[in-house]
């Protein structure tokens, strides 16, 4: 219990840190690209940038992050000179903070495209799709919705998808929702320019739109094996990803460029160009004020949180349980034929102990499972089951086998059975010892559960980065993560503790105590 206190105090100081901003050392100015040669500059992993940064900056250091958030957050703290955004994302991070400016240079042009699967080709969707790509150029359309997404401030109104007319069928359409103003979540509901976008599309076409949020690496996964239809959220169409897949024609042109402190740029002018926002001025209490405000009220952000946490206890408990009797199953097994099906536990044990966790999901959910329609949340279920019952069986194997045999000679001298004297006799002094260690493994199972955004599960892990990815805030997001987590983990070990105690001789009542055989 201390040391889970003392790890609460050291995460609620670190955080407090990066809230404080934990002032960097002072640096040389920023007067363009030939400022940066040999700088920091930040990544976002899997972007396209790569290529052209490495180019452009060979002897800079490339920092990666799957998040903007966390890239604005290390160039506060000095740890970043620079972090690679395409201006679309830009536009949204102006509306949250005013300490960073973009410079003029860009790094490249950018085209956007629909990533989209065979199946959404062969039902001929994708010649409709790229013609209302063309008409929207034509009419306007295009237009108007950059006007309302990529202005000076943040659209109010948020389009209502869920109701739309589905004579032709329904669209998957997986997005990262964390890509503000392109696809991102206000009001509980995925939003921005493309959900708009693709609105339009199938309301004009006939469609129904079923947005499916998945991180950004479990996207094309997902296309190629047609558990989307489509995918949408700023994908920028290289040589390299439309070898992977197929692309529509381009509907947005953005431009790739450099974040950097406002403090440190020094425009062509030579005038600096400074921070004059709250953000500077503003009290350590007030910026704790208003990091809770847009953490947990505003646009009712709280409710993503419960639901998160409510995603993962399913998860979790589920996976406890049926881990749990699927393990001691594959064990019961064991017992009555060893040799065969100790050879095929080992096999499946060693495979799933030998691959990591976040594969074995994205297996089950893209290519074992693909084709059914079944959610991720039970995907999620089955494949923590699968390891954990890995785990029982491999731990109960061994506990076992290191009991005396001898007790099981004499409680069959007795007359007990050997159905009795295991359950009764050997089982019991067995999870003395393991009831300690699957105490450990149900503990890491519950942290393990956030990584299951890559199967489109919207965890509690995944709202707290979908909240940061809107806020650009990091202490309350990830404070009141690691909170629920600590509060999570330290009930689970209350529950298993208690079931522990239940096989202690120490504190069994008397009556409780076997006093010789009872007769059948």
């Amino acid at each position: 219990m201390k040391k889970r206190l003392l790890t609460l105090l050291l995460i609620c100081t670190l955080l407090c840190s990066c809230l404080c901003g934990c002032a960097p050392d002072k640096k040389d100015k920023i007067t363009g690209f030939e400022s940066l040669s040999n700088a920091k500059i930040g990544l976002v992993t899997g972007t396209i940038f790569e290529g052209e940064i490495k180019s452009q900056f060979p002897n800079a250091d490339r920092v990666y992050s799957d998040y903007y958030t966390n890239l604005l957050m290390a160039l506060r703290q000095g740890k970043l000179d620079a972090f690679a955004v395409d201006e679309t994302i830009y536009t949204a991070l102006r509306w949250e903070v005013d300490d960073v400016v973009c410079l003029d240079q860009p790094v490249m042009e950018l085209e956007c495209g629909f990533p989209v699967s065979e199946d959404f080709i062969d039902r001929g969707i994708l010649d409709e799709l790229n013609q209302f790509i063309k008409d929207s150029r034509q009419k306007g359309l295009t237009d108007q919705l950059e006007d309302k997404w990529f202005g000076e401030k943040e659209p109010e109104d948020i389009i209502d998808y869920s109701d739309l007319p589905a004579p032709n069928g329904i669209l998957k359409i997986a997005v990262d929702p964390t890509l503000k103003p392109v696809t991102y979540v206000k009001d509980t509901v995925i939003t921005g320019f493309d959900i708009d976008y693709l609105y339009n599309f199938c309301k004009e076409y006939g469609y129904g739109m079923e947005v499916i949020s998945v991180k950004f690496g479990g996207i094309i996964p997902g296309i190629q094996t047609n558990k989307f239809d489509f995918a949408c959220g700023n994908i920028f169409k290289s040589e390299e990803r439309m070898a992977s897949v197929t692309f529509s024609d381009t509907y947005c042109v953005s431009r790739g460029s450099l974040i950097v402190l406002a403090d440190r740029y020094v425009s062509a002018d030579s005038s600096d160009i400074n921070s004059t926002g709250e953000q500077e001025n503003s009290s350590l209490i007030e910026k704790i004020k208003s990091s809770f405000e847009k953490t947990f009220i505003k646009e009712n952000r709280w409710k993503l949180i419960l639901d998160g946490v409510y995603v993962t206890i399913i998860i979790t408990i589920a996976s406890l349980i049926f881990g749990t009797l699927l393990g001691f199953g594959i064990y019961l097994c064991y017992r009555k034929n060893p040799k065969i099906t100790s050879r095929i536990a080992s096999v499946y044990s060693r495979i799933l102990a030998g691959t990591p966790i976040v594969v074995i999901l994205m297996i089950l959910y893209y290519i074992i499972l693909g084709d059914l329609k079944i959610s991720g949340i039970t995907v999620a279920i089955i494949g923590f089951t699968m390891t954990l019952s890995a785990f029982v069986y491999d731990k109960l194997v061994v506990i076992v086998n290191g009991i005396d045999k001898g007790q099981t000679e004499a409680a069959l001298a007795l007359g007990y059975t050997s159905k009795r004297t295991f359950f009764r006799i050997i089982l019991p002094q067995a999870c003395r010892q393991f009831i300690p260690l699957y105490r450990s493994e149900a503990v890491s199972l519950l942290k393990g559960t956030a990584i299951v955004g890559y199967i489109a599960v919207e965890d509690l892990t995944k709202m707290g980065d979908i909240i940061r990815s809107s806020t650009y805030e990091a202490f309350f997001p990830l404070i009141s993560t690691a909170v629920i987590y600590f509060v999570l983990t330290w009930i689970l070990s209350i529950l298993i503790n208690q079931i522990n105690n239940r096989f202690d001789s120490r504190k069994r009542s008397k009556d409780k105590i076997l006093k010789g055989v009872k007769p059948e």
